[in-house]
């Protein structure tokens, strides 16, 4: 069976993906990564929404670079 890490990384390594959906697949990698992709639930995906609710605000971005670009 594959880690949603595994998958994760593949997925990055087949694409160029722009800094905010890299940083998107950090949250799930850091959330589920070591998770066997057939065993993650719905509910474990639930969880990991009202977390990143809670977090409230994206992690590691300068908005300020990002308005004024």
């Amino acid at each position: 069976m594959a880690l949603f890490k595994d998958v994760v990384e593949a997925f990055i390594a087949s694409r160029e993906l722009d800094p905010a959906s890299l940083s998107r697949l950090a949250f799930w990698t850091d959330t589920l990564g070591d998770r066997e992709v057939a065993d993650i639930t719905p509910e474990d995906v639930d969880q990991a929404l009202v977390r990143l609710a809670e977090r409230g605000r994206l992690l590691g971005v300068d908005f300020h670079a990002v308005l004024t670009q």
